[in-house]
């Protein structure tokens, strides 16, 4: 039997900790499985990294509960058949969508740093970076040589 303490207990919630690193997320959803097979249980989280499982349960059968997790002893998780677990984020999707969401990420950061920077540069610094890029350097300069004419001639009031 290993021990465990209630670390928060209302009418029909409980959190209990058994320690840190205890057990494996692996580990973890066979636990989890197991105390979902409990008639009294209605959902279980289990967080493997602090060791903790937060449950709902019947109210009614708070002694039962109490006796169960008393008699249940976590080492039989070392030699559990995990074959037929799956942690959710080694899925396939799960991990695709985290690539996915890591490409998005990185692009708007990137994009962000890059116009934060590129913008502090003057034109010079600008166009020698732009030019291995651009075929209209001519082209820009004029455009920018415009733009600056026309901010400096219209009138403040418009700006």
């Amino acid at each position: 039997m290993s021990s465990f303490t209630i670390v928060h207990d209302i009418p029909g919630r409980m959190r209990i900790r058994y320690g840190k690193n205890k057990f494996s997320s692996v580990q973890g959803e066979v636990l989890k499985k197991d105390l979902y097979a409990w008639p009294m249980i209605e959902s279980v989280e289990v967080i493997n990294v602090t060791g903790s499982v937060l449950m709902s349960y019947d109210k009614a059968q708070k002694g039962l509960l109490l006796n169960k997790l008393k008699n249940l002893d976590i080492q039989y998780l070392q030699n559990a058949d995990t074959s037929s677990i799956v942690v959710h984020s080694q899925t396939p999707e799960a991990i695709a969508m985290n690539r996915e969401y890591m490409n998005r990420f990185f692009k708007i950061i990137g994009k962000r740093y890059f116009i934060k920077c590129f913008y502090q540069w003057d034109l010079a610094m600008r166009l020698r970076f732009i030019s291995p890029f651009s075929l209209f350097e001519k082209d820009l300069i004029h455009f920018y040589n415009v733009k600056s004419m026309f901010l400096y001639w219209m009138p403040q009031a418009l700006v």
